[in-house]
């Protein structure tokens, strides 16, 4: 089965990337989520980090925001809780 490319961010939720996170291949973009500031294939390949770990990291460092000018004016605890529910409409594939 292929994998359902979508322009979901794989740590946040995020649903509006302007491109997906990797291609079939597993290729990254590259590409940093305006909202939790994670970088595919810099911050899991090079840094090392999972999605959960980071997505762990930036719950607990309170959920900001990365880029203010796509912050939605409503964000907040329940917000975020409902943006990560977009996690579940793609199954992502870890590089590590």
């Amino acid at each position: 089965m292929e994998l359902e490319l979508k322009n979901i961010c794989p740590i946040c939720g995020f649903d509006k990337l302007l491109e997906p996170p990797s291609d079939n291949f597993g290729n990254p973009s590259h590409e940093i989520c305006p909202c939790c500031n994670f970088e595919y294939g810099f911050d899991d390949s090079s840094e090392g980090y999972s999605f959960d770990e980071y997505r762990s990291r930036w719950i607990n460092d309170g959920f900001k925001f990365a880029s203010e000018e796509d912050k939605p004016i409503n964000w907040d605890k329940a917000y975020m809780s409902m943006q990560l529910e977009n996690i579940k409409k793609v199954d992502f594939k870890p590089r590590i």
